[in-house]
């Protein structure tokens, strides 16, 4: 998004006294409205609006072989996507707006929410996905819609795929192994998933001499950096992305991380409790 000289210098003068332009302070979250089961053809989902950003997740199941080096443990595929509705406020977002740059846009948050979900203290258990250890297993087909954008979309897209994976009921099965055989069982509840691991994200992006949380695009707009930091329950960081043009001094990185990690906590505590009421209505 390209915005004045005169909006940027409006937009750093007031992180610099704590106001923003929609009148939140520097680190207000803005609302999370969280849904989940609403996809009937999914296995889980999850709906998360953050402000006017908005997020769809859907998750498949299905069997496959497992890999050779990984004979005991199951596959996760993640896919991040834009709705027509979203496309016009993510071109005027990402560098050249061009449609070629979007996908490759999109393809960096898939990753970046694959190496979250998947790697160190905040993995899936991937062995709670094998059958039949070294003959069959279950792949999920996590796959991220992106509805709307107005700013913060990386956390939106972790919340809303953490609800939908704590949403996924994997099929239970009977298994044969004598006859290396399963068989579906008629329990139509599933197994779920134990995402007690799983971290929610919180963005931090460095506007002048201060720092705002859940920024919007136009915030965005005027970053010289931000980190974005992931803290699962167990109070973990679970990981630490910095992005944008410019630097940060230690003593920045420090104290931005340590506002993280704080706000991840209270954030991931309120998103646990909107997640078990919605398993309450189902």
């Amino acid at each position: 998004m390209e915005i004045s000289n005169a909006e940027k210098s409006f937009i750093i003068d007031g992180v610099s006294q704590n106001v923003r332009n929609d009148g939140r302070g520097c680190l207000d979250y803005r609302s999370v409205h969280l849904q989940t089961g609403i996809v009937s053809q999914t296995n889980g989902s999850a709906h998360v609006k953050l402000g006017n950003t908005e997020v769809l997740v859907g998750v498949k199941v299905e069997t496959t072989e497992p890999d050779p080096e990984t004979p005991d443990q199951g596959k996760i595929a993640f896919s991040v996507e834009c709705a027509p509705s979203a496309v016009p406020a993510l071109e005027a977002t990402v560098r050249d707006g061009s449609a070629a740059y979007l996908d490759v846009f999109t393809d960096e948050l898939a990753t970046r929410l694959e190496r979250l979900l998947l790697g160190g203290r905040s993995a899936l258990d991937l062995r709670s996905l094998s059958i039949i250890a070294g003959k069959l297993c279950w792949r999920l087909y996590v796959d991220v819609i992106v509805i709307d954008f107005d700013g913060n979309l990386f956390d939106a897209i972790v919340i809303a795929a953490r609800a939908a994976l704590y949403n996924t009921a994997i099929p239970k099965v009977e298994v044969d192994e004598e006859n290396m055989e399963f068989e579906l069982c008629d329990d139509t509840d599933g197994t779920r998933l134990d995402v007690s691991r799983l971290p929610v994200a919180v963005t931090l992006t460095r506007i002048g001499t201060g720092y705002v949380v859940d920024a919007r695009p136009e915030e965005e707009a005027c970053e010289s950096a931000h980190v974005t930091v992931s803290v699962n329950r167990q109070g973990n960081f679970c990981g630490v992305h910095k992005g944008g043009p410019g630097g940060l001094e230690p003593s920045a990185l420090a104290e931005m991380m340590h506002a993280g990690h704080k706000l991840a906590t209270h954030i991931l505590a309120r998103i646990e409790v909107a997640t078990k009421h919605e398993e309450t209505l189902a």
